[in-house]
């Protein structure tokens, strides 16, 4: 027996309605569903999505993140329009010193940079200078707006294309500042209360505690003490927003291991006015809770898990 030496099936969401109609009583075998029905589903079924992320931490939707840190900020602003904050970086170093208003600066690097990438240039006052690279880059790298004061050879240079989208959640597990030096040094995620007990919410140091206020377009992230070195970065866990569906032809923003719980699920929650009786319901129900309980099962990390006493 010869297997088929592929792994790559995948559903799409007409796929997954015209499944959960069938289920249903919806649209018999063979049948085609009217748009009319299809909108109807695929409403319920980009419902149904968002609401599972309440269900906590999808593993496929983790994502990392590095948050360039401001000197004396304890706030800062994480999403499409906020802080400068990214999935992938590129950290260099200026080859030559440069001064006020210069817009051509020397890298020691620039491996993995692209025109028009955002560019940080930490200056010898301590803060960072932020603007785009125009053109190609190279070993003499043109910004687009002159530095707004001298920079020594050897200060950090950050560059990156895109920021995050808005976290849902951070893991607060996995925080943690990495110095100018590379050197990392776990951050604790604290909740709203002990955030607001701080007594001194300005003092300056090295990154200890922080606290994430999720919010609806950008979400708030409050470090303490503040930084005081614009060269540190706070690296992060983050959970995603699961992606829409937003044609028949899109593939879920979930591991094909869900797949037969987004199939019943959806199913369930269009039960009730497909016609079913209530013995039909509880059984589609019972299925679709159990396909459910199977994935969530699945989406775990398999490490062991340590449980202690917090004397504090």
């Amino acid at each position: 027996m010869t297997t088929s030496n592929s792994s790559d099936f995948a559903l799409t969401r007409d796929q997954i309605i015209q499944a959960a109609a069938l289920e249903t009583g919806d649209v018999a075998e063979g049948e085609t569903l009217g748009p009319t029905t299809i909108d109807t589903f695929g409403l319920r079924l980009n419902s149904w999505v968002k609401s599972l992320m309440a269900n906590g931490a999808k593993l496929w939707a983790m994502k990392q993140a590095t948050l360039f840190l401001t000197v004396d900020t304890a706030s800062y602003s994480l999403g499409a329009t906020g802080t400068h904050c990214t999935n992938t970086y590129v950290q260099t170093t200026l080859s030559t010193a440069e001064a006020l208003g210069s817009t051509s600066l020397g890298l020691t690097a620039f491996a993995g940079m692209s025109a028009s990438d955002n560019i940080g240039i930490v200056l010898d006052d301590g803060t960072t200078h932020w603007t785009t690279i125009s053109g190609a880059p190279g070993a003499t790298t043109t910004i687009a707006t002159g530095l707004a004061s001298a920079a020594a050879a050897g200060n950090v240079v950050f560059t990156y294309t895109t920021k995050i989208n808005r976290p849902q959640r951070i893991d607060g597990e996995a925080a943690y500042w990495r110095s100018s030096a590379g050197q990392d040094t776990p951050v604790k995620l604290i909740s709203r209360a002990e955030y607001a007990q701080l007594s001194n919410k300005s003092s300056s140091g090295k990154l200890v505690q922080a606290f994430y206020d999720p919010q609806l377009i950008n979400g708030q992230l409050y470090v303490w003490p503040t930084p005081d070195n614009a060269g540190d970065v706070l690296r992060f866990w983050y959970e995603r927003i699961l992606e829409d569906f937003d044609s028949g032809a899109n593939t879920p923003d979930f591991a094909i291991e869900w797949g037969e719980a987004l199939i019943l699920g959806l199913a369930h929650r269009m039960a009730p006015s497909a016609g079913m009786t209530l013995a039909e319901r509880q059984d589609l129900e019972r299925r679709a809770d159990k396909a459910l309980a199977i994935a969530e099962g699945y989406d775990r990390e398999n490490v062991s898990l340590f449980f202690q006493p917090d004397f504090r």
